[in-house]
């Protein structure tokens, strides 16, 4: 469904991103894991055309989107959360999903059928009971709810998902990581994901490619990357057993 062959991004002398492969199939939870600064987001942006990479090509169902626009590449079925949330503050939970609704599709429906399927992606992330609340007012688990729910607004094929379990609590996190799965269940929806709760990201991905330094250092299934020597001294730190 996404693949990128040789993918590289320099700032200045830096390489955020070296030749980097990936390819995430229909269907899977990809994890994408690294320590701070491995390139990840980097990653993500250049996926969605923030920025240009220096050289490679990403295909997106065999249709080269390098060059595109973000909100092309939105609108063609790639949706994005951000690891720091950016609702609109001032708007309701229910104006800020209807939103992704009406802007962020490449044939979106009339105003009322927007926020009538709003309101059912409210109910899927649980913020249903939270419609008319202000987004700033949120709590921290909600807001990053309501950042998926945005997202999915946009019906996509693929989402991208930047640490949405970061800074949550325990029973936000297991809470979390069923709406992550429900997404691919139940909705169809292919998702790769940026997570640094390790407990998250290994219990939900299919597999998982690791980032060094901008470079791709290990890549397979989470017992495999576990237990990967280069994924421990670079990253994990010892062998984690989930």
């Amino acid at each position: 469904m996404l693949e990128g062959r040789n993918i590289s991004k320099y700032f200045g002398g830096l390489a955020a991103l070296k030749n980097v492969y990936f390819k995430v199939t229909k269907g899977v939870i990809k994890g994408l894991i690294g320590p701070n600064g491995a390139g990840k987001t980097t990653l993500f942006n250049v996926i969605m055309g923030v920025y240009k990479p220096d050289s490679g090509v990403i295909k997106f169902k065999g249709e080269n989107i390098i060059g595109l626009k973000t909100n092309q590449i939105c609108k063609r079925g790639i949706g994005r959360t951000f690891q720091i949330v950016k609702p609109f503050k001032d708007l309701s939970v229910w104006d800020n999903v209807t939103m992704g609704v009406l802007f962020g599709r490449r044939n979106p429906p009339g105003v009322k059928e927007a926020r009538d399927e709003a309101l059912m992606i409210l109910d899927f992330m649980g913020l249903k009971g939270k419609r008319e609340v202000l987004a700033k007012n949120l709590t921290l688990a909600d807001k990053k709810s309501l950042e998926i729910a945005r997202a999915l607004a946009t019906k996509p094929e693929i989402l991208l998902l930047d640490e949405v379990v970061a800074g949550l609590n325990p029973t936000e996190t297991i809470n979390m990581i069923k709406r992550i799965k429900r997404i691919r269940d139940e909705l169809g929806i292919t998702i790769l994901i940026v997570e640094h709760v390790m407990r998250a990201v290994m219990e939900i991905s299919d597999e998982i490619m690791v980032l060094h330094h901008g470079e791709k250092i290990a890549e397979g299934e989470p017992c495999e990357i576990t237990r990967d020597e280069r994924v421990i001294e670079a990253y994990l730190g010892e062998k984690y057993i989930f």
